[in-house]
């Protein structure tokens, strides 16, 4: 009796150790900004006859599942938060990358989803005292509103704008005491791209869909969403609409 409790006592830490180690697929996204479908020059950005020059474009990306009609799995970043990632794309050639580790290929599924933002549970914390990618001070506002979950600032001669993205209508007793309850409009969104027949793929980020119907100056940027303000209200539908989306999944040539 007790070699047989002892042999199944065994096998269930075998299987615990077999799912523990269980091997992870990792991917490897390009990211990359493109404004009328090519990548743009960052340097030079043709907005409106203006040649526009990106200083910033950085976003967080949460709560990620690789998705096929059978059913969804987890994808985890190669971050200190594995459920987060901050990915920055450099200023001079708009381009990025993002690691994804599955448990199955990339190409098992159908479509990739995420969250732009950051949770609520982690969105209010002291950035000091958190681990990478949460402690970057220009992508944090305060403690009542938490993070911008997306940053772009862009410059041309004489003028400049600016779209920075995060959750307003947070209540608290000041601005450096975390809010009790969500906040009144999280703006957060999540979404769902295909993942198209290829070996690799480039994560896309769709500039002239971002700023659609719009004409950049400094007085129409849109620095902390407020909840009236039509400026961002125009930008937050263009952001959220399902088709077209800002984002989507373009195979490597």
């Amino acid at each position: 009796m007790k070699e047989k409790l002892f042999a199944a006592v065994m096998v269930s830490l075998l299987l615990m150790v077999s799912a523990c180690n269980r091997k992870q697929d990792n991917t490897q996204l390009q990211v990359a900004l493109w404004y009328q479908g090519a990548q743009v020059n960052c340097q030079a950005i043709p907005i409106d006859s203006n040649p526009w020059q990106l200083d910033t474009l950085a976003f967080y990306l949460s709560d990620a599942k690789l998705v096929s009609a059978q059913s969804s799995y987890p994808v985890r970043f190669y971050s200190d938060v594995p459920e987060l990632q901050l990915i920055r794309l450099d200023s001079h050639n708009c381009l990025g990358q993002v690691t994804l580790r599955t448990e199955k290929p990339f190409s098992f599924g159908d479509s990739l989803a995420f969250t732009l933002g950051v949770p609520f549970d982690v969105n209010h914390r002291n950035p000091v005292t958190q681990p990478m990618p949460l402690n970057i001070p220009d992508m944090f506002w305060t403690w009542r509103n938490g993070y911008k979950f997306l940053r772009l600032d862009m410059h041309t001669e004489g003028d400049n704008w600016a779209y920075h993205l995060g959750s307003v209508g947070c209540l608290s007793d000041s601005a450096v005491r975390a809010p009790n309850s969500s906040c009144t409009r999280p703006n957060r969104h999540q979404f769902h791209l295909t993942i198209p027949d290829a070996q690799s793929w480039t994560l896309v980020l769709h500039l002239d869909r971002l700023i659609a119907d719009m004409s950049l100056s400094q007085q129409n940027r849109c620095v902390m969403h407020g909840e009236t303000e039509p400026l961002c209200e125009h930008l937050y539908r263009n952001l959220s609409a399902a088709s077209p989306s800002i984002f989507s999944l373009e195979p490597v040539q």
